[in-house]
C-alpha cells in the first residue's frame, strides 16, 4: 500500500525515521531481522478448525529448500505506527517500532480486521474509526 506522506508530520523522514533507525541498529524490533538479508518465504498448510489454511513462514536461507517452491525475500524495514495512527503528529517514538514487512503485518492484521468490522456495523465513513478501534481493545 502506498504511503502518503500528507498525513505525517513535516519531520517524518527527516528527524523521526533517522531516530528509529539508529534505535533499531537495522534490525526488526519485533523478529531481529536485519535490513536487506535474505530469507525463504515457504508456504505451509494448517488446520483452522475444519479448514485447511494456508500461511507463509520465512526460514534462513538453507540450499536444502531450493529446489522447493520456497520464494527469496529481501527483508525491508519500515516504521511502523503502533497506534495505527498517521495522523498523529504529536506521536512519541517509544509509540514507533522499526518492524520487517512481516511483522508490520503481523502488527496491522488486529487493525484491518477491526476496521472491517467497524465498517460492517457504524455508518461508515461518519464514523470516527480510531475511536471505535480504542473501544474494541
Amino acid at each position: 500500500m502506498p504511503i502518503n506522506y500528507k498525513t505525517y508530520p513535516p519531520t517524518w523522514k527527516s528527524k523521526i525515521v533517522p531516530a528509529i533507525m539508529l534505535r533499531s541498529k537495522g534490525a526488526c524490533e519485533q523478529c531481529g531481522l536485519i535490513h536487506g538479508s535474505k530469507v525463504w518465504s515457504v508456504q505451509i498448510k494448517k488446520w483452522r478448525g475444519n479448514k485447511i489454511v494456508y500461511r507463509r513462514i520465512w526460514l534462513p536461507l538453507d540450499p536444502m529448500l531450493m529446489e522447493s517452491k520456497a520464494k527469496e525475500v529481501t527483508v525491508i524495514l519500515t516504521v511502523a505506527h503502533l497506534d495505527n495512527d498517521a495522523w498523529n503528529h504529536s506521536i512519541s517514538l517509544d509509540r514507533l517500532k522499526h518492524l520487517c514487512q512481516r511483522c508490520h503485518l503481523k502488527m496491522d492484521a488486529q487493525y484491518k480486521a477491526a476496521k472491517r468490522t467497524c465498517h460492517n456495523l457504524c455508518d461508515w465513513p461518519s464514523c470516527d474509526f480510531h475511536e471505535c478501534f480504542r473501544k474494541s481493545l
